[in-house]
């Protein structure tokens, strides 16, 4: 089969029920229906016997026989009720929809495998609208421990298209075209990333074998379409190049240099930044010097790969990870520069959401969003013996991708003017090095006034096996304005000898090597880090920007407080 054939070509798909799944979910031909992926999976690796049910709302599997079949009337209408037994016991399989369909189609006395919620009433046991299937048709089909489920819609539910149906069409298909899958990508890349064949990625999306398999299956397809959005980027700007050969100035000379940093009486645009900085290489340089080192004396060189100035309308995923990025309509939180690792959702009752962030004429603004109808963790986070459950409040939280080792960074950042942090930080490879995480606003009357909405707060913690996390490092300074008041530009040098803290251009600490060393964080009840050096910032790192609550420094609690 071609898939680029309709969908009408796979069994039990009629024309009508094709405009539908078409209208519903864009599935048109058999290739969208392969790539239409399960937003969840459910574990059916275990098989109960009735007289092991517990009286719960889990959702068990069993296997039996149906020996009887009874209508039963209510006050509004009836209920198809089927007796299920097994060699344990027996109970009940109730249908209220649906009910002739379903009678002319069971079998009596003949082995089902029976999935479903569990009720339990009056001492019996019950399945309602369960899922069942012929035991020797279950044998049959491609059996995955892990059952896909897909994104669906009310319309589709209401007319009979259940999850069921659709992970039917889709084992259809591939049973039909497995073979014919063909590999789109090379050799070379397939062996250079350690990445599985398609058709096995495609195969362990819809029905994994492991969970181990599932992450490899993730990790192909998501590398694929990134690879292929850049690649078709690269083709459409070489085509622009070859079309519109302009006038190349070869070298840009000290007056506009002069003109552009001194002169000019106002701010320019994202777009028009832009445009000055790929003039030539020699302009770009001279815009990136350090603003604490304007002439450049420490022959600083700018790395492309984590350096950004947001001027785009998109954030650049070759360098960023949005943490809780939106996939079939719910927050993810996977790794996927670290497949098979889940990313930190943010702390309670705070969680970080994909939908937090915008880029607007060359600033990314991160937002903080009072949020109670978002999809939050039911997992509550425990901080000094108390549990804090995720609720009401969204941030936003972005990862860089390369990793990177010592050197200087700027950041012109203005703190939102809430009891939230404004945190720019890095992690990786057992150590975390927080640059700075500044509340904007307290009302805590004795952290208002220490000055708590003026402080820089910068701190090193391991996060080695040995580490646990503990606070190797941490000074905190007044820098004598509100940091969500004004913007201000935040430099961090910091290399094996130590650290250096720079604020619009001008040193505010310094913090040697061992400085830090000598730091006694065991006399003042913090934990310590034994006899290992506090230094741990060492290690190659990612960057993260991102906004936290921290309870016991107080929480929003209105809409007002966050601004919406």
């Amino acid at each position: 089969m071609n898939l680029h054939y309709p969908i009408t070509y796979i069994k039990g798909i009629s024309v009508q029920r094709a405009s539908l799944l078409y209208a519903e979910l864009g599935i048109k031909s058999c290739n969208d229906l392969l790539h239409f992926f399960p937003f969840r999976y459910i574990d059916k690796t275990q098989f109960y016997a009735i007289k092991e049910l517990q009286p719960n709302s889990s959702e068990v599997q069993v296997v039996g026989k149906i020996t009887r079949i009874k209508s039963i009337a209510q006050k509004r209408g009836s209920r198809l009720v089927a007796t299920f037994q097994d060699a344990s016991g027996t109970m009940e399989l109730v249908w209220f929809k649906g009910q002739k369909w379903i009678k002319d189609s069971l079998k009596i006395n003949e082995p089902y495998v029976v999935y479903g919620k569990l009720n339990h009433y009056h001492g019996n046991f019950s399945i309602p609208h369960p899922e069942l299937e012929l035991a020797a048709d279950y044998k049959k089909k491609l059996q995955s421990k892990m059952q896909p489920v897909y994104p669906a819609t009310e319309k589709l539910t209401n007319s009979g298209v259940s999850n069921k149906m659709l992970r039917g069409y889709i084992q259809n298909l591939l049973q039909q075209v497995f073979d014919g899958i063909q590999e789109n990508l090379s050799q070379e890349i397939i062996n250079d990333f350690q990445l599985i064949s398609k058709r096995d990625a495609l195969l362990n999306v819809h029905f994994p074998k492991s969970q181990e398999q599932l992450a490899k299956a993730e990790f192909r397809l998501k590398f694929e379409e990134l690879f292929f959005n850049q690649l078709g980027f690269q083709l459409t700007k070489n085509e622009r190049i070859q079309k519109l050969n302009g006038f190349k100035f070869e070298k840009v000379g000290d007056n506009l240099n002069q003109f552009y940093k001194n002169s000019l009486p106002f701010e320019l645009t994202g777009d028009q930044k832009k445009v000055i900085k790929e003039t030539s290489s020699d302009q770009k340089e001279k815009l990136f010097y350090p603003m604490s080192d304007p002439t450049n004396k420490g022959n600083w060189k700018l790395n492309p790969d984590v350096s950004d100035e947001f001027n785009s309308t998109v954030l650049d995923s070759n360098k960023w990870r949005i943490v809780g990025e939106f996939k079939n309509g719910k927050p993810t939180y996977e790794n996927e520069d670290q497949p098979g690792k889940t990313e930190w959702i943010g702390r309670a009752p705070s969680q970080f959401s994909g939908k937090n962030f915008r880029l607007d004429n060359g600033m990314l603004i991160l937002e903080t969003r009072w949020d109670p109808e978002f999809p939050f963790s039911d997992k509550p986070q425990k901080y000094g013996g108390k549990e804090y459950a995720y609720e009401n409040i969204t941030t936003a939280c972005i990862i860089s991708r390369k990793l990177f080792k010592y050197g200087y960074m700027e950041i012109r950042s203005k703190a939102a003017d809430a009891e939230i942090t404004s945190s720019f930080w890095a992690t990786g490879n057992g150590t975390e090095f927080d640059f700075f995480e500044m509340f904007g606003d307290h009302r805590q009357p004795n952290k208002e006034a220490r000055g708590k909405d003026r402080e820089l707060w910068w701190s090193i913690h391991d996060w080695t096996k040995e580490g646990k996390g503990k606070t190797t490092y941490t000074e905190h300074h007044d820098l004598g304005f509100r940091v969500a008041d004004d913007f201000h530009i935040y430099g961090i040098e910091w290399d094996e000898n130590g650290v250096k803290f720079y604020v619009d251009g001008k040193l505010l600490l310094a913090a040697s090597k061992q400085k830090i060393n000598e730091y006694d964080d065991v006399k003042k009840s913090k934990g310590g880090n034994g006899e290992k050096e506090n230094y741990v910032i060492t290690q190659p790192v990612r960057l993260w920007l991102d906004q936290e609550t921290f309870p016991w420094h107080g929480v929003p609690d209105s809409m007002e407080e966050v601004g919406g």
